[in-house]
């Protein structure tokens, strides 16, 4: 087992000796060898833990729940913005029409946008560029008309309202999360 010792949160000590440490010292806890760092790991672990006669001391179920309104608080933040970037990295990957995949940037999404606005000055069939293997442009698609453009459009515009709305739903159960345990059973399934 390894602690870390934070100050500011900057680490400032990173032992496996536990008799080194002082009582009172702010500490994240890591355990099964895993690095717990502020930066990637909710700050509400450093409550629930601290030093006592130098051993790693998990405080009673009584004392985790004084400190349940910050728990609460920065567990609820953290996982809020687990949420906001698992939608990020899902729009991200783009979606899939008639087989290929497109690009859902927010350039692409202008571009789509663009696409529908001028329809009735667009000749079909219409080449759009669909993203290869690597997910890099590169693969020709045809729209045959305004009626599959209107599919196309609806089919990537409709994925990104659908990830966005299934995050908001995740938030709202979230933010409605009376305990952190109830925040912790929130789960991104997406």
């Amino acid at each position: 087992m390894r602690i870390a010792f934070y100050k500011n949160d900057k680490l400032i000590l990173n032992v496996s000796d536990v008799s080194r440490v002082s009582e009172g010292t702010p500490y994240a806890f890591l355990g099964d060898d895993t690095f717990y760092t502020l930066n990637s790991k909710p700050k509400y672990e450093l409550y629930y833990y601290t030093i006592v006669d130098g051993a790693i001391v998990e405080k009673s179920q009584e004392d985790k729940e004084l400190c349940y309104p910050v728990v609460l608080q920065e567990l609820k933040a953290f996982k809020l913005a687990q949420i906001d970037t698992r939608t990020d990295a899902i729009i991200s990957q783009g979606f899939t029409y008639a087989d290929k995949q497109f690009s859902l940037s927010l350039e692409a999404q202008s571009n789509w946008t663009g696409m529908m606005v001028a329809s009735d000055f667009l000749t079909f069939p219409y080449e759009i560029t669909a993203q290869n293997a690597d997910n890099v442009g590169g693969v020709k698609y045809s729209l045959a008309d305004k009626a599959e453009l209107v599919t196309f459009y609806l089919t990537g515009i409709g994925y990104v309202s659908y990830v966005i709305g299934a995050g908001r739903a995740l938030k709202l159960l979230v933010n409605e999360a009376a305990t952190p345990d109830a925040v912790l059973a929130v789960e991104d399934a997406r």
